[in-house]
């Protein structure tokens, strides 16, 4: 899974999503490499987590 912000300024979200194409990805409109809004991408990436047990 991964969690890729549109907004970070360290990372490029273009590089980032070509580097995991066989990976489920979220993509977040905006965001910042700390991903200051976690908490509202947490339901998504713990439906993830569940699913797979």
């Amino acid at each position: 899974f991964a969690l890729i912000a549109k907004g970070d300024e360290v990372l490029d979200w273009r590089e980032m999503t070509g580097r995991y194409p066989k990976c489920q990805q979220l993509l977040l409109q905006g965001s910042d490499h700390g991903v200051s809004d976690f908490e509202l991408h947490l339901p998504k990436l713990m439906q993830f987590l569940f699913a797979s047990i």
